[in-house]
């Protein structure tokens, strides 16, 4: 795809910002404002941040076994996270908003349009006049109000319970299938716990959880800054483990069998991730999970939660990041449907 840089001037541009503002206007009850010269005007003044491109993982195939992402994923999920947590929704008012084709004062099909013809003018490929995106958008509809707005709803029932502390009871699994249709909602199985075993068909041997019952949600901090070998002293204080290696995404960070991981004995695990991936330590990672094989002094190979190494007790973080929250309402189409109140 390539960039299109931002035209006041170029009608498609406006259309989009003006269809997209008076929805949103509408959402929240806001006047509509539908003249093209003031709105103009308006975004001409608004410097726009030059787009720089994410260096994003995408998996090729079937076979590609690489984590999907980018490399600041874990920072927005935690600043969106402490922006719902703190939000203070009580006295937000929003309006439900139908979808209708046929209303050209809606800005329907003005958004649509201008979103459809901006995507393909990405991909250089022909843009659609609106009568035709009309037509188009008339005959998916079905499949909007369906599957998508489904999906969305049963996820953000969930949101509401979490962002309201609700006891784990409350949480549920949601199944689906519109061919059938099924329908049907499960409360969530508890976390398997890691148990010690007599005999572990894998490892060929005994297996000792440590501690017993930990789960995948489990992780140990390990405070630092603290170099690998003393990381290897601490596992060995606290837990008795004799470490085998240290691992972290498709790294290797030690391991007593390849002797080349030893000259990173002296230095921080984010001094080896800068190694390792020819790159600096990322600003806003608060730490690096470290997975740990190794066995006790009784011979038991050890199962262990990942490690959480902590290097820094605080973050300064620059001020040109931003967070964008969207807000979607769902009709649900029944009658006396009382929601929670955040």
């Amino acid at each position: 795809p390539q960039i299109i840089e931002f035209d006041h001037n170029d009608d498609t541009h406006l259309d989009f910002i003006v269809s997209a503002a008076n929805i949103f206007a509408y959402l929240f009850g806001l006047p509509y404002q539908a003249n093209r010269n003031l709105i103009r005007s308006a975004v001409s003044q608004v410097e726009i941040e030059k787009f720089v491109p994410k260096n994003a993982v995408i998996k090729v195939n079937d076979n590609d076994t690489r984590q999907e992402g980018t490399e600041d994923d874990d920072y927005i999920i935690q600043q969106d996270k402490e922006w719902l947590m703190n939000a203070q929704i009580n006295s937000i008012k929003m309006n439900i908003f139908e979808f209708e084709k046929d209303d050209d004062s809606n800005f329907h099909i003005d958004f649509i349009a201008a979103t459809a013809n901006l995507r393909a003018r990405n991909y250089k490929i022909q843009e659609s006049p609106k009568h035709k995106v009309k037509l188009i958008a008339g005959k998916i509809i079905p499949a909007i109000a369906t599957t998508t707005a489904m999906v969305v709803g049963a996820v953000g029932i969930e949101i509401l319970k979490y962002l309201q502390n609700a006891d784990f009871s409350m949480y549920r699994n949601f199944f689906s299938n519109l061919a059938l249709p099924l329908f049907m909602f499960s409360e969530p199985l508890p976390p398997t716990k890691h148990v010690d075993k007599d005999y572990d068909p894998i490892i060929g041997g005994p297996v000792k959880a440590i501690p017993p019952g930990w789960t995948n949600w489990n992780k140990i901090d390990v405070k630092g800054p603290l170099t690998v070998k003393q990381i290897i002293g601490w596992v060995k204080e606290m837990y008795g483990v004799n470490v085998a290696s240290l691992s972290y995404d498709d790294k290797i960070m030690y391991s007593t069998v390849m002797k080349t991981t030893n000259q990173y004995l002296e230095i921080t695990p984010e001094k080896v991730y800068e190694i390792q991936y020819q790159k600096k330590f990322p600003y806003y990672k608060k730490y690096i999970e470290i997975n740990v094989t190794g066995d006790n002094n009784a011979g038991e190979d050890i199962d262990l939660p990942p490690l959480r190494s902590v290097s820094y007790t605080h973050l300064t973080l620059p001020t040109i990041y931003s967070v964008q929250i969207s807000v979607v309402a769902v009709s649900l189409k029944k009658k006396n449907t009382n929601l929670p109140i955040i």
